[in-house]
């Protein structure tokens, strides 16, 4: 019977150790902690209401962008809700009281918007600076004056996102 005991008690102090170093396995604790940080974005210019001059400006920008753990991409773009006007007419012929009363709309030669398209960076390392960077180049001359949103998007390398909006004005040369 002696042995019997010896048995069972072998057993418990096997499955008591086995349990130990099962509960002390590892965790997974020495691979590197997820992201969770959004990128930083902070832009010195544009400064929020910022007036450029069409047919003679560029929209400059300058500031850093940051990123605990890597930056990816950087779009920077240029949008606004102006639209170009245009103006009902009634056609008329050149011989006196002859007008057959057809609608025909035509432009008032009204400038188009400026809407260049997006302008993409690929970054890496945890920060970019901007220097006086001219994604768009020379805000063309007919270019319409008024309001336009100066978007800029950075993405790190985890896939999280910040985006900052700044409101700008295109203004005509006089």
């Amino acid at each position: 019977m002696k042995i019997v005991r010896f048995n069972a008690f072998l057993f418990l102090v096997a499955f008591l150790i086995s349990f130990v170093f099962a509960a002390c396995g590892s965790d997974d604790d020495d691979s590197e902690p997820k992201d969770t940080n959004a990128p930083g974005i902070n832009i010195e210019i544009p400064t929020e209401g910022a007036s450029f001059t069409r047919g003679v400006g560029e929209i400059k920008v300058s500031g850093e962008l940051t990123d605990n753990k890597g930056l990816d991409v950087c779009i920077i773009s240029l949008r606004t809700e102006l639209k170009n006007a245009f103006v009902s007419t009634k056609s008329t012929s050149l011989d006196e009281g002859e007008n057959n009363g057809d609608d025909v709309v035509t432009s008032i030669d009204d400038p188009e918007p400026f809407t260049p398209d997006a302008v993409e960076y690929s970054l890496s390392g945890t920060s970019h600076t901007f220097t006086d960077e001219s994604p768009f180049g020379n805000i063309p001359n007919d270019a319409k004056a008024g309001e336009y949103t100066l978007t800029i998007e950075v993405k790190d390398i985890d896939g999280y996102t910040s985006i900052e909006d700044i409101t700008i004005n295109i203004e005509a040369n006089e």
